[in-house]
């Protein structure tokens, strides 16, 4: 168990994200600081704590979830990836309930809500391969207050696909030869 979430509730249901054209038509109007719309983020070191800890959260949540159905034995062999430098496109392998592998990417944030969040290139593709066993877990009050999952996004290179969601360049990478 990671310390830092010893005591804190991990007994609940992650909602899904409910998205509807109506509500990304409304999140993506003009947006008048479109100087910033384009601009590469820029990792911080406290933005990659943020991510650390979120994860370490949603490793805990995923642990006690399984452990609640009785399959400690999947619950001990949940990976984390990044703590053994693997990037297959998701932070961590889990399992839901009937024993199937799914591939989470968590994305977190030390506020309340979540509104927008970057994705790699590799994070996408790995979308599109995993499919319906791709989770995208938002969470919010990491570092301060109680965390939770906010949400999650199942299958969301199939949701862009039909229209539930969008999905925006935001930035090239451009090598001189």
């Amino acid at each position: 168990y990671i310390e830092e979430y010893k005591d804190v509730n991990l007994d609940y249901e992650i909602p899904d994200i409910k998205l509807t054209p109506n509500n990304l038509e409304n999140k993506n109007s003009d947006n008048k600081n479109s100087s910033k719309k384009n601009a590469k983020p820029k990792r911080s070191k406290e933005s990659k704590k943020i991510g650390v800890l979120g994860e370490n959260y949603v490793q805990k949540y995923e642990y006690n979830k399984l452990c609640k159905l009785n399959k400690k034995d999947l619950a001990e062999k949940i990976e984390m990836h990044c703590h053994n430098n693997e990037y297959p496109g998701y932070d961590i392998t889990s399992f839901d309930d009937k024993g199937n592998k799914i591939f989470i990417e968590v994305k977190s944030t030390k506020g309340k809500s979540i509104n927008a969040f970057v994705m790699t290139d590799n994070e996408w593709q790995a979308a599109e391969k995993e499919g319906n066993n791709y989770f995208i877990y938002l969470v919010n009050n990491i570092g301060k207050g109680e965390p939770k999952i906010l949400g999650q996004i199942c299958d969301p290179a199939t949701k862009w696909k039909n229209k539930k969601l969008i999905r925006e360049v935001a930035s090239y990478d451009i090598k001189i030869s």
